[in-house]
């Protein structure tokens, strides 16, 4: 059975994202604002491996290591699971004791694989294409499954405010009464925003060093595969 996003909600929710207390002061409605999204740095220059080795990276490496959303990825989106990884480790397997370098392997690997399975290179790589496409499917899913957390959670409270905030402009006799009413309303769609963006944030990293991942697998392979 396939998992999907929504079956991931409880783990995606699962965070330190902090309870917003509500005042003892009535407030209005206030929009939270959404943190920044992860800056889409690490291009690898085309002709040479990425450098990973910065600090930066280094960073953002530790905290992908308990990214819920990359796990997810990584799980469903991998080179190692595909038929041209398969494929390369059946014709690689029994050269890994052979005295010569890995770039000869990979060689004499293709020289096979091209006589045998009638294969030729292009072909194998064509595999990170349609790994970016998946990638680009999971997009899809996790954005269709945020705007259906989007309609059950934060928009009912958000529909709720402004009927709230009516009611204060209607009936002044209950004021006080709705306005600690409102304060907890708005506290419950705040910490429901900040999971959210939370979310949103996690799986923009997680697309990030999956995107990273893939072009860098590109490389090495375009590298060892083509003569």
């Amino acid at each position: 059975m396939s998992v999907t996003w929504s079956s991931l909600k409880d783990k995606l929710w699962e965070s330190d994202v902090p309870k917003v207390k509500p005042n003892v002061q009535p407030i209005l409605p206030v929009l939270s604002n959404v943190p920044p999204e992860p800056s889409v740095g690490l291009t690898p220059n085309p002709t040479v491996y990425p450098d990973y080795s910065s600090t930066a990276f280094q960073v953002q490496a530790d905290a992908i290591g308990s990214n819920k959303s990359y796990q997810h990825l990584k799980e469903k989106i991998n080179f190692d699971k595909t038929k041209a990884y398969e494929i390369l480790e059946k014709y690689l397997g029994p050269l890994r004791n052979v005295a010569v370098d890995e770039r000869t392997k990979y060689i004499m690997a293709i020289a096979q694989i091209r006589q045998i399975e009638q294969i030729d290179p292009t072909q194998l790589l064509a595999t990170f294409d349609g790994m970016k496409v998946s990638l680009g499917a999971e997009q899809d899913n996790f954005n269709n499954f945020i705007d259906q957390q989007q309609r059950e959670t934060v928009d009912p409270l958000a529909n709720r405010m402004t009927s709230l905030t009516q009611e204060l402009s209607d009936l002044q006799d209950k004021i006080q009464t709705k306005s600690f009413e409102l304060t907890k309303v708005n506290a419950d769609k705040a910490e429901a925003e900040a999971k959210l963006n939370k979310a949103k944030g996690e799986f923009a990293l997680a697309v990030q060093f999956m995107s990273n991942d893939i072009e860098r697998d590109r490389q090495k392979y375009t590298a060892l595969l083509q003569a």
